[in-house]
C-alpha cells in the first residue's frame, strides 16, 4: 500500500506506507518536543536546560549559537534561550 503526499511543487508522489508513517511519526515527536517546551517554560531557559530539552551535548548547543542556527542572548556571562527560539529551531530541522 501507499500513500500519497504532496511535493513542493504541487506534484503528487506515491510514498510506501511505512516510510510515510515513519514520517508522521518524527513529526508527530518533533511537535511533541515543540509542545512540551511551550507548555512548561515560560522564562528563558537555561544552556543546560535547552540542551536537555533539544537532546543535544552542551558543547553542541554552543557551536549552534555561534553558528546562528539557535537565537540565544547572553546576559553577563549566560546564555539565555527563549522557548519560541527553541520551538522555531526544533521546526525548522525536523526529523
Amino acid at each position: 500500500m501507499t500513500a500519497q503526499a504532496e511535493q513542493q511543487n504541487g506534484a503528487f508522489v506515491h510514498i510506501p506506507l511505512n516510510e510515510w508513517n515513519a514520517q508522521q511519526a518524527a513529526i508527530a515527536d518533533i511537535h511533541s518536543k515543540i509542545n512540551r517546551l511551550l507548555m512548561i517554560y515560560d522564562r528563558p531557559l537555561t544552556i543546560k536546560e535547552t540542551a536537555a530539552r533539544v537532546q543535544i551535548a552542551r558543547p553542541t548547543l554552543y557551536n549552534y549559537v555561534k553558528d546562528g542556527k539557535i537565537k540565544a542572548t547572553r546576559t553577563d556571562k549566560k546564555l539565555l534561550f527563549m522557548p519560541e527560539d527553541i520551538a522555531d529551531y526544533l521546526q525548522k530541522n525536523k526529523a
